[in-house]
């Protein structure tokens, strides 16, 4: 009765959330703490894998860490749409111009389906050709195209749900989506052991059948999101109309989110790169990444939250002309995401072994898994403050800003050092650099928000939502 009554309060709470007034931290954190459950959840997809896919063989173990910067990178050619959607959404709820949001939902949908389709299809003929770059095992080649192949025909489902998460965060909206997640990564725990081991008459199908175990969850959680989004009352007031491909829009959308793409396509290509240089290594070092990678992922994610509720808040005054209130949402979103990942950094680190003995019993994988873990793990806090200016920067429509903030992070710093470091000293120069590159990225992030030339930007976004608004009210 407990939960239920929170949950019911916290819906009741978002119903009535006003962004562009009032408190700045509690509407945050009515925010905010939706998107880092959601977060969290999304990402035990990838633990739930990682667990079984570990008891099964350590050949499948090594193939789905390879497997997940490649489906990532699949992904990011179409990430761009959904966040830029949920940035038009925003601003224009933040401004009150609703015919606005609802259309730039719909397209948002329409051209991230068309998309998704495109890049699936490429996807599914590829992988095998890029996995051949990898210096790897027949075996664990074979397993992780497979792997990719499934999740590559599963990509235009992905890329609706994400669409699905991202424009209802954008209207103000972060609790509705949390139900779906729960419900998806149960059918996807559920569908894991029976699909890999076999069970009565279902065949025993290894890494494959985590891929369409995955692959199953994320089509029915889109097909119920989109129902949420367009077909009920929590949702956007869109009209069949509003989907027909308005190449106006599709150019909006692009000039908005190819940033954000060509961002996640970096970030996805310097994952890849940093797996070639780790692959360098033993299978033993490739596994332990691959453990530590998922259990930073599912703490990290939580700044995830924080991040994309300073993007809505942003978003929302920036659509209400309030930029005073963007910019102090932005410093105290920062000083919250350093605070409470560095409580959390400082757990992480003393229970490393406990944690990546969850997945393996293997001693050589374990001990990489915690040196990963111990170098990494200190840098929690800067992870929070680096992607706290990163959605802020998205919120005011920076997204350039944002991606070269991330793409220096990764590109200039973290991979150069990740090689030298490779060399000069093995796994453990690969970990320092990844540290190392976390506390440049937040010092980068901080000095380029306040050098304040984000304010001309955000008054030129502010003034040509203005002029769109009343040119829509005119051809009306």
């Amino acid at each position: 009765m407990g939960i239920r009554t929170a949950l019911v309060r916290l819906f009741t709470r978002q119903d009535d959330l006003d962004l562009t007034s009032g408190s700045i931290a509690r509407p945050l954190g009515i925010l905010a703490l939706p998107v880092i459950i959601t977060n969290v959840i999304q990402t035990v997809y990838t633990l739930v894998d990682t667990f079984w896919l570990g008891q099964y063989s350590t050949a499948s173990l090594a193939a789905i860490t390879l497997a997940y910067p490649l489906a990532y990178l699949l992904l990011s050619v179409s990430f761009g749409l959904p966040v830029a959607g949920s940035i038009h959404v925003a601003q224009a709820t933040g401004g009150e111009a609703h015919e606005r949001a609802a259309h730039a939902a719909a397209q948002t949908v329409t051209y991230g389906l068309l998309s998704g389709t495109v890049v699936g299809v490429l996807g599914f003929f590829f992988v095998d050709d890029v996995l051949a770059l990898y210096d790897i095992t027949s075996d664990v080649h074979r397993f992780a195209t497979s792997y990719l192949q499934i999740m590559s025909l599963g990509l235009p489902s992905t890329v609706g749900f994400v669409a699905f998460l991202s424009l209802m965060r954008g209207s103000g909206d972060t609790i509705t989506p949390l139900p779906v997640m729960l419900g998806s990564i149960t059918l996807n725990a559920l569908l894991d052991p029976i699909l890999i081991y076999g069970w009565r008459f279902v065949p025993e199908l290894g890494i494959r059948g985590a891929a369409i175990a995955t692959f199953t969850a994320r089509t029915l959680a889109a097909l119920v999101g989109f129902y949420l989004l367009f077909a009920s009352s929590r949702g956007l007031d869109v009209e069949a109309r509003h989907f027909w491909p308005d190449f106006s829009w599709g150019r909006k959308l692009a000039r908005t989110g190819l940033p954000t793409s060509v961002e996640q396509m970096g970030r996805g290509i310097s994952i890849n790169l940093l797996l070639v240089i780790v692959g360098t290594f033993s299978t033993a070092a490739v596994a332990g990444y691959g453990i530590g990678i998922r259990v930073i992922s599912t703490i990290g994610f939580a700044t995830v939250g924080i991040s994309r509720g300073v993007e809505t808040m942003t978003g929302q005054n920036i659509g209400a002309g309030k930029l005073d209130r963007a910019v102090t949402t932005n410093y105290r979103a920062a000083a919250i995401a350093f605070g409470s990942l560095t409580a959390i950094a400082v757990l992480t680190w003393l229970t490393a072994r406990p944690i990546v003995s969850l997945f393996t019993d293997e001693p050589a994988t374990i001990r990489f898994g915690v040196s990963f873990l111990h170098w990494v793990v200190p840098t929690f806090g800067f992870i929070g403050v680096l992607r706290t200016f990163v959605g802020g920067f998205r919120g005011i429509g920076m997204t350039t800003v944002a991606a070269a903030i991330v793409l220096t992070t990764r590109a200039v710093i973290r991979l150069p050092l990740s090689w030298f470091g490779a060399q000069a000293v093995g796994p453990s120069g690969v970990w320092i650099s990844i540290a190392v590159s976390n506390v440049v990225g937040a010092v980068l992030a901080v000095a380029w928000f306040r050098l304040g030339s984000w304010r001309d930007n955000a008054l030129a976004t502010l003034g040509d939502a203005t002029r769109e608004s009343t040119d829509a009210v005119g051809s009306d």
